[in-house]
């Protein structure tokens, strides 16, 4: 997890490897009343449910955390044993 905390600059981090990433972002600020998933706003269903969330592939090098964002990046061959 990666949270990014200045309302106004993006950051970088570095990553080793590819894997999958989950940004949790507002372009409308962090009082807003929406969020969204990399850059697609979260719509319940009509049934109210919450959509599937799906992550985004991303290779290994510069990452980009959006200005106040949370940013969830999981790798599958990490090595973690906890994982398991």
């Amino acid at each position: 997890m990666a949270v990014n905390t200045d309302r106004r600059v993006s950051r970088d981090v570095i990553v080793t490897r590819g894997g999958e990433r989950h940004t949790l972002s507002s372009p409308k600020g962090l009082l807003a009343h929406s969020v969204e998933l990399n850059g697609k706003e979260i719509v319940l269903r009509k049934d109210a449910a919450v959509p599937v969330l799906r992550g985004v592939r991303t290779q290994a090098g510069r990452v980009v955390l959006p200005a106040a964002s949370v940013t969830f990046l999981s790798f599958t061959d990490a090595g973690n044993a906890n994982c398991r």
